[in-house]
């Protein structure tokens, strides 16, 4: 394992269940996420972008524990999770957490922002009182806000606030990695940046590595260094996200493209119908230039002559 990844999964599966109408009915299985082989590396902001639904949340959860694994390897720091104890495996986790995409939702609305923030601490149990107090001060102003807040509800707070509060929780642990799941979807277009700025500025700080969901192309394009586009559970295309923003092959990733709103003087790029990439089969990922690899097509045949 190169020295720079911190996390890696190696043909990761997840399937679920589905339940059987009548009794007789053989059992059938979704396949969430399939076959999916990823390095992301220590201090980096890794984008995993594709529609609602097809297995990005899954495949992040994963790598957090919260989900378990059909196949595959979750190789976190050099560490096997799917063979490491019970223990080891637990002092692993606690250098991750999560950002979610509805702060409220994830939010006690009974616990001060003292209570809230100071939570991962409290339940560790390795800190003694002034400890927490001290740490619980020095996140809350590191994202913006008082300590005259840590006594207020954090019901209290407008969505880009409380947002703020759960970023501070996240990092309490001083964790290397962060999944943030679509952290600004559910905010206001006009508090996004205020957020965007401060996870960034929180990664200049503290070195965290964060994989961020999303399927709004104009962040990905602003903060992420790599992505890996995701479809039906796949991965299509991964790698540099300069180059896969220049150069896009696959005609999903170029469909996702053309649906993303032109900034400034940009010019639109012409929609795609969903027809238009459905049909194209997904086979393994191919190097097709440096730091840019795309799935082609599984008989191996040509990229350009699948595409519409």
């Amino acid at each position: 394992m190169k020295p720079d990844i911190l996390l890696e999964t190696k043909d990761l599966s997840v399937v679920f269940p589905l339940k059987k109408e009548t009794m007789f009915e053989k059992r059938k299985y979704l396949r969430a996420v399939s076959g999916v082989s990823l390095e992301i590396h220590r201090g980096e902001t890794f984008g995993l972008v594709g529609e609602s639904g097809c297995g990005k949340s899954t495949f992040a959860n994963t790598t957090l524990g919260l989900q378990k694994m059909s196949g595959g390897t979750v190789i976190f720091d050099g560490l096997d999770l799917g063979k490491a104890g019970k223990k080891e495996a637990r002092e692993t986790r606690l250098r991750m957490q999560k950002v979610f995409q509805d702060p409220a939702a994830s939010l006690n609305p009974r616990f001060t922002v003292f209570q809230a923030v100071s939570e991962p601490m409290r339940i560790r149990g390795t800190f003694d009182r002034e400890e927490i107090r001290e740490r619980t001060r020095e996140m809350i102003r590191a994202v913006g806000l008082g300590e005259e807040d840590l006594k207020r509800y954090t019901s209290e707070f407008s969505g880009g606030q409380q947002q703020r509060i759960a970023i501070a929780r996240a990092l309490m642990l001083r964790p290397d990695y962060i999944v943030c799941d679509e952290p600004v979807s559910a905010l206001d277009v006009s508090v996004h940046a205020q957020i965007l700025n401060l996870l960034m500025e929180m990664q200049r700080q503290t070195g965290v590595t964060y994989l961020f969901i999303s399927h709004n192309l104009a962040v990905v394009r602003r903060i992420c260094s790599r992505l890996a586009i995701m479809y039906g559970g796949r991965i299509v295309e991964y790698g540099d996200a300069d180059r896969i923003f220049a150069n896009p092959l696959h005609s999903y990733t170029k469909a996702l493209l053309s649906a993303e709103l032109p900034l400034g003087k940009e010019e639109a790029r012409e929609r795609m119908q969903p027809e238009e990439y459905r049909k194209e089969p997904v086979g393994e990922l191919t190097e097709a230039e440096e730091n840019h690899w795309v799935a082609r097509p599984p008989d191996g045949g040509d990229l350009k002559k699948s595409e519409k």
